[in-house]
Order: C-alpha cells, then structure tokens, then sequence
C-alpha cells in the first residue's frame, strides 16, 4: 500500500501483531502492541528470502518475522536501524531505535 509516499507492511503473529512504515528513503518504523518475549536487540532483513527477523536478547531469532514486499525491500536495503514502537491503540508507549542488519 503506497499512501501519502509512506510504503507500509505488516503481518500477523499469534501473541504479536507488527506493522513496517518506509517514511522517504532513510526512515523505518516498526509498531507492533505486544511486547516481546525477551529484549529486542536487532532486526535482520534476508533480501533472499523477503523477511525482516527479530533478534532477541539471548542472540535467536523470534519465531516470526515479517515477510517484505519487494518493493518496500528496496527501501530496507539503504536503510541501517529502524524504530520500533510498543503502542496502546493509537497511543506510543516506548520507543527504540535498533540497528537493522541487511544480508
């Protein structure tokens, strides 16, 4: 979906729901409303394989990630952290930037 020249992306996850918006050529936001497991250390996009990963404290990978258009691919690919977001609703709650790891 391409609104206002935000690209955006998000997927579904049993206990987490996380939305990606590309904002221009150098800015990523991550929200997502549920907290993870273990303290989020990075964020790994394979070009290969289209995902962007979640790295935890203890170094693993969380048992999702989001799948990337390869159109909001091209964006992750100049970009090297992203903010992720904890939100209630439509209120932030917490935010972080973390490094994104492209390979």
């Amino acid at each position: 979906m391409n609104t206002n020249n935000n690209n955006t992306t998000g997927a579904q996850h049993p206990d987490i729901e996380a939305f990606l918006v590309i904002h221009g050529p150098e800015n990523a936001y991550l929200f997502h409303e549920n907290p993870f497991e273990s303290p989020l250390q990075w964020l790994e996009y394979d070009t290969q394989t289209g995902q962007l990963d979640f790295i935890l404290d203890a170094g693993h990978i969380e048992n999702f990630g989001i799948p990337i258009e390869d159109h909001i691919g091209t964006y992750l690919k100049n970009i090297t952290d992203i903010v992720v977001a904890l939100k209630d609703g439509a209120i932030v709650k917490e935010e972080t930037i973390y490094p994104l790891v492209v390979h």
